[in-house]
């Protein structure tokens, strides 16, 4: 009697220790495992995904093969099929990047919006960076002044669920666990909490931004004091160009909501947010400013000054001098970590191949 061959499609991730392709370069698999039992399939899938260094993100569908269908439908998986039977599993890898391992999508990665440029909006604004004597020496200071505001930077430059965050993530997996009680893949879409849960989910995924903006009242009160600003209020950019789960939105009111709970230094809260997303042929670069109009006069004129510097950032000379800028946005890498048994995941869009669409 024939052993059954269990097929599972799937995107995957791959693993720090694949040198092959870049983090963020995932791909859809089918996955042939011979197995008399689809629980014991199961369990060899992963080791499948070992040794080929990917991580499951999620499943598309996991079923048994009938023979007779498979050799009438494909020769393709009718070849895949024989050879599971033959050596005990078959993996088919379908890249969702054009010329995934070549490099090809590194290479296309815009300039980063990063403290060099706010020192320049900040200037075309009307502001100033502190001096090295308003610094003072080994002591908290804000970033800039601009006529009564005493201004503090923030980057956000990585993934709030990122790898290394295990307690946060930890934290999630027990928000969303009674949502999937039976899932042992768990997707993570904070718009299928209730409402008092999507509060839970803020607060984890603030949990960087109420750090950054107490440490920023800090900072704002003890340049106050020194340069004798009493009368200056306080305002905080914060920019994010590498949380992508921290949409720009959630974002702006979270800084809101721990500036006015948080502190009486912070008056004024602007956010800038930039994002980069590719299939290593097309690619989405976007940004935004808020707060949305109607705006103060400092986050109007920092709004003007903004968008002059985004477009030299994102001319032709900025965007192509492949050599002139050190400091580029990465793509955003999938997320996926194992909690409580379970894997949770969460995979960014990204533009659909227009070099295979025809024109109608």
């Amino acid at each position: 009697m024939t052993t059954p061959v269990h097929r599972f499609l799937l995107t995957a991730r791959p693993t720090r220790e694949n040198k092959r392709y870049e983090r963020w370069e995932s791909a859809d698999l089918c996955v042939l495992i011979r197995e008399q039992d689809h629980d014991l399939a199961l369990a060899k899938l992963q080791e499948v995904l070992q040794q080929h260094r990917c991580e499951l993100l999620y499943f598309h569908r996991k079923d048994t093969l009938i023979p007779e269908r498979v050799k009438g439908e494909s020769d393709t998986l009718w070849d895949a099929y024989l050879a599971a039977q033959a050596t005990g599993n078959r993996l088919i890898e379908f890249p969702q990047h054009f010329a995934a391992g070549s490099g090809v999508g590194a290479a296309i990665r815009p300039p980063r919006i990063n403290e060099s440029f706010v020192d320049e909006m900040v200037t075309a604004a009307g502001g100033r960076r502190l001096t090295a004597e308003e610094r003072g020496v080994d002591e908290e200071n804000a970033d800039y002044l601009l006529d009564d505001f005493v201004i503090e930077l923030k980057e956000i430059r990585e993934e709030v669920f990122a790898d290394d965050k295990i307690e946060r993530q930890g934290k999630l997996a027990k928000l969303l666990i009674p949502y999937y009680p039976d899932d042992d893949v768990i997707r993570i879409n904070p718009e299928e909490l209730t409402q008092e849960d999507q509060w839970k989910f803020d607060d984890i995924v603030g949990a960087p931004v109420q750090t950054a903006i107490k440490k920023a009242a800090r900072q704002i009160k003890a340049t106050k004091r020194r340069l004798n600003l009493d009368g200056h209020r306080g305002a905080l950019i914060v920019v994010n160009s590498g949380s992508y789960t921290l949409e720009a939105d959630r974002l702006f009111a979270l800084a809101k909501r721990y500036a006015s709970k948080d502190t009486a230094q912070v008056q004024e809260v602007v956010v800038i947010d930039q994002g980069f997303r590719t299939n290593s042929f097309d690619s989405w670069i976007t940004t935004r400013f808020l707060p949305p109009e109607p705006r103060s006069q400092l986050a109007t004129r920092l709004m003007n000054a903004w968008s002059a510097g985004l477009r030299r950032l994102m001319s032709p000379a900025f965007l192509f001098a492949a050599g002139n800028v050190d400091d580029r946005l990465e793509p955003p890498v999938p997320i996926q970590f194992v909690t409580e048994g379970r894997i949770f995941s969460w995979v960014p869009e990204v533009p659909p191949p227009s070099c295979f669409r025809s024109e109608g």
